[in-house]
């Protein structure tokens, strides 16, 4: 029991940072191994391969419209411009489920002054 008492850490801050460092090099790391990615690969295809993880623009649209749809926020629903693809899509184009009527609120609404 005695030898066991000796072995006892008794300053814990050293080990404390021991495990931050650590971190912060796996995140550096990790950040590196990125950059190198896209100055082999070039940004197109680095963006390209992210999208495949992500999801394509237009899916990452209709999650957004769906939550302005749940939400019930007409104004963002029916009026806000998103652009993908150089294309405009309101969220109304984007998903057909959502219960939001939008006739005339886009007329009713006067536009934010720039």
């Amino acid at each position: 029991m005695i030898l066991m008492n000796n072995f006892k850490i008794k300053n814990k801050r050293g080990l404390e940072l021991a495990i931050s460092t650590i971190i912060l090099l796996l995140l550096g790391i990790l950040v590196l191994i990125g950059l190198i990615t896209i100055l082999i690969m070039g940004w197109d295809n680095f963006k390209m391969n992210i999208g495949i993880i992500l999801g394509s623009d237009i899916s990452q649209m209709q999650k957004q419209c769906k939550l302005q749809c749940e939400l019930n926020n007409n104004y963002d629903y029916c009026c806000e411009i998103k652009k993908i693809d150089n294309n405009e899509y309101t969220c109304d184009n984007l998903i057909d489920d959502c219960e939001i009527e939008c006739n005339d609120i886009c007329d009713s609404i006067p536009p934010i002054p720039d």
